[in-house]
């Protein structure tokens, strides 16, 4: 039976968060005033919804549910945060944040599989 768009897609974030997570640690912790707590997330960059670069290590960190609410709630922040902290993905989100993406779901489950 094959899986649909959407199905592959759920696994395509699944395998992403487990591989961003795998990191095991908050990447921001100590490096800011957010006080630490709670389970590792995968956190974007970016917005998910710029697909090109969804599923980029790239446009992600691992970081605590504690770092993940106070930045999600406070985007200007999370943007000097990133310039600042990790400049090397904050110009690679900016250079590909507009990019388009071909739509080949499939070709990104392969990739995620693979690393």
């Amino acid at each position: 039976m094959k899986i649909s768009r959407k199905g592959l897609k759920a696994k395509c974030d699944k395998l992403f968060s487990l591989k961003v997570r795998s990191i095991g640690i908050c990447q921001l912790a100590g490096k800011d005033h957010v006080r630490c707590g709670g389970m590792l997330q995968c956190a974007h960059i970016d917005t998910r919804g710029k697909h090109a670069i969804r599923w980029n290590p790239k446009n992600a960190l691992c970081i605590c549910a504690g770092h993940h609410v106070y930045y999600t709630n406070n985007p200007k922040m999370w943007d000097m945060i990133i310039e600042n902290l990790f400049p090397d993905k904050y110009k690679f989100v900016e250079k590909h944040q507009s990019d388009i993406w071909d739509k080949d779901i499939e070709k990104v489950y392969k990739s995620l599989l693979e690393d």
